[in-house]
């Protein structure tokens, strides 16, 4: 069985000992704005969340905890599971300004890749972004992601329109 792990940092399900976390992280209006969230998140809610099968095929979705060896520091999403085309979107946060900058998001997305390839069989995975968050496109383009396309002014946020910068990473076996 594969490892979702590098020297830095291990991939884990999410457990009900995470919904303080997610809590926090989730109803932070900060986060909102890559997340296109548009309400908070309720304890409940989250913990029905974090209690359900974690099944990638069932739901079309699946998170995973980033975590260092002391705590958990971040999430990685994938969302519109596609197994028909075999293609996956891809949502990461690293939540601390003290965790940024040290190489968790893109050992995060390379053992994601790695497992999009070797466990889920994909072709592509893709992420979407504001044109105006540099920090997320330049990570992507370290992981090998290329600019595909941009929808012109299609994000909507804190009063003006943005295009939708689209990054997709070809899987190759």
């Amino acid at each position: 069985m594969m490892e979702l792990k590098s020297d830095k940092i291990h991939l884990r399900a999410i457990e009900p000992m995470d919904v303080d976390l997610l809590f926090i992280w989730e109803n932070d209006p900060q986060n909102w704005r890559v997340s296109e969230t548009k309400a908070p998140f309720s304890r409940h809610l989250l913990m029905e969340f974090a209690k359900s099968p974690q099944d990638i095929h069932m739901y079309r979705q699946v998170r995973f905890m980033i975590c260092t060896k002391e705590e958990a520091i971040g999430t990685i999403d994938l969302f519109d599971y596609d197994p028909v085309n075999r293609s996956v979107g891809v949502g990461i946060l690293i939540q601390s300004d003290a965790n940024k900058g040290k190489g968790y998001a893109t050992d995060a997305l390379d053992i994601i890749a790695d497992y999009g390839k070797e466990v889920l069989n994909l072709k592509n995975i893709f992420a979407s972004m504001h044109e105006s968050n540099e920090i997320s496109q330049k990570l992507f383009e370290k992981c090998g992601y290329d600019l595909i396309g941009k929808k012109k002014k299609n994000l909507f946020s804190q009063g003006n329109w943005e295009d939708e910068w689209i990054y997709q990473l070809i899987l190759e076996k």
